[in-house]
């Protein structure tokens, strides 16, 4: 859903998962989601999560949205 208001309020999903395939099972995967924006990024590490939210948050309202793969 694409966001049309320029409301400086913001909406996060985050998701969160381990890979029993992995080598190292405690290995957490991630999905984030600008709900407004419908913009994701898949992560491994928890700074790449911050770092979306923190890109996210200095974009203006209505900016393009993306779906890139970690």
């Amino acid at each position: 859903m694409p966001d049309t208001s320029d409301s400086p309020h913001h909406l996060f999903v985050v998701r969160i998962w381990s890979d029993p395939g992995l080598p190292m099972p405690e290995v957490k995967r991630g999905l984030i989601e600008h709900v407004p924006t419908g913009e994701r990024r898949y992560f491994l590490e928890f700074g790449d999560m911050q770092a979306f939210i923190l890109n996210r948050l200095t974009k203006p309202a209505g900016a393009g949205t993306q779906d890139a793969p970690a």
